[in-house]
């Protein structure tokens, strides 16, 4: 059975990094400073669609899951290539939905997650 993945980019690694820290959307956003559905966007893709999120934003999404600055630009930078591919691609073309299940499986994968606690063992 084939999946189509939607390409209006969800950005797993942040839906990823909040259910690590056990944080809901609505305490991410208070964060943030924004309101719930305005984080939610982020999230799903539709806010900032396809384009680097602001210095101040990821140093505040930094804070709220306790990682370097370092780490979520990287997790913003490989998201940004993920799409920059999938986009090359017809939408929900086996080629673009290849893209995304990779990508939506680095997220879940152990790599991803010792990458994120790396910095804790350090300390």
């Amino acid at each position: 059975m084939s999946h189509n993945y939607r390409v209006e980019p969800l950005r797993y690694y942040l839906i990823k990094l909040r259910e690590l820290r056990h944080l809901t959307q609505k305490k991410v956003a208070v964060h943030l400073e924004m309101e719930t559905h305005n984080y939610s966007a982020i999230e799903n893709g539709y806010r900032g669609k396809g384009k680097f999120m602001n210095a101040e934003r990821l140093v505040k999404l930094a804070e709220v899951f306790d990682i370097s600055l370092e780490v979520i630009c990287a997790f913003e930078i490989r998201y940004q290539s993920i799409i920059k591919e999938a986009l090359s691609f017809k939408r929900n073309s086996p080629e673009q939905n290849a893209i995304i299940r990779r990508y939506i499986n680095e997220c879940n994968s152990e790599s991803f997650i010792q990458q994120f606690f790396h910095q804790e063992e350090l300390i």
